[in-house]
């Protein structure tokens, strides 16, 4: 019998979320005119804060991604990346990294990483 088993389907599981950026007030910003970086296709913030961890831009195309090449729809995504600095309580992704955040403190534990916090599905077809 040549016909595949129909119980083995491939399963693609993506989990990505495309975030807008909603003006806030000034007041809201604690008085910091917040200006981002629409350069690099990010919600980074300039100013002194600018090093920490954010959001950038990372546009995916399923063509381009061995393996991905059956996704016809849609044809690209912006899968996002963090990137920066992550000082101790500064958006912790997970209740773990808060806590890895205050045991580095104490020099016990690895620096945190920057890591999405929310993440979303995307229907493909």
């Amino acid at each position: 019998d040549t016909q595949p088993d129909s119980s083995f389907s491939p399963v693609l599981n993506l989990l990505v979320t495309e975030r807008e950026t909603v003006p806030r007030s000034p007041r809201a910003m604690g008085g910091e005119a917040a200006r981002y970086d629409d350069t690099l296709g990010s919600d980074c913030r300039k100013g002194p804060n600018h090093g920490r961890c954010c959001r950038h831009s990372m546009e995916v195309v399923f063509k381009d991604v061995p393996g991905f090449e059956f996704i016809l729809q849609p044809y690209k995504f912006n899968a996002g990346f963090c990137k920066g600095r992550c000082p101790p309580r500064y958006h912790p992704a997970s209740q773990h990294a808060l806590l890895q955040s205050l045991v580095w403190q104490m020099y016990r534990a690895p620096r945190p990483c920057c890591a999405p916090h929310v993440l979303a599905d995307i229907e493909v077809l």
